[in-house]
């Protein structure tokens, strides 16, 4: 076990090219200065548009309200509570 990480150590440390984080480095020998290697860019989600009428709103708020949840819930709940109410509200 130990001989084969201080091989991994050995080889990387002959490595031509080695990457600190984002940027790709040149091994000290050749000189080359660092690099940014390029990021893909990832998808943004386009906002879902969601139409609820007064009995589905209505049901959930009731489904909310016989249910227990964790700590760590409670804000994100207490949220989507307040939503359905403003929809409630709004139909």
């Amino acid at each position: 076990m130990v001989k084969r990480f201080l091989k991994y150590i050995l080889m990387s440390l002959k490595a031509n090219n080695v990457v600190v984080g984002n940027k790709k480095v040149a091994s000290l020998e050749r000189g080359a200065t660092p690099t940014v290697t390029r990021n893909t860019p990832t998808p943004k989600k386009l906002p879902t548009s969601l139409v609820l009428d007064k009995t589905e709103t209505l049901l959930l708020l009731e489904a909310l309200k016989n249910s227990t949840f964790k700590g760590e819930m409670v804000e994100t709940v207490y949220t989507l509570a307040v939503k359905l109410k403003k929809n409630l509200d709004n139909v």
